[in-house]
């Protein structure tokens, strides 16, 4: 199994959803941007630490697919509906 350090941060553009289910389990990340611009990843990624982990997408949860959360603390806008079932499965919001 990876360890969170061993993983890219763009890792979910390359791989399917059930390769990434498979090798990586749950809460693989510190936090997942949901619905993010790309002007406003490049001004995050600036600023987050290198031991902070991180995944962005364009798409919010729903169209993402995820099927459960792949990170601690979710970033997200008003497109995103947190489903319940991941409420005890993230840390915040």
């Amino acid at each position: 199994m990876s360890s969170q350090k061993d993983i890219p941060f763009c890792f979910t553009n390359f791989f399917s959803r059930p390769i990434i289910d498979k090798l990586i389990g749950e809460n693989i990340m510190d936090v997942k941007f949901y619905e993010v611009f790309e002007h406003e990843e490049k001004a995050i990624r600036k600023y987050l630490p290198p031991e902070i982990s991180a995944a962005f997408t364009w798409e919010s949860i729903q169209e993402s697919a995820d099927k459960k959360p792949l990170a601690k603390v979710l970033c997200i806008r008003t497109q995103s509906k947190i489903p319940t079932e991941w409420n005890d499965k993230i840390e915040g919001i």
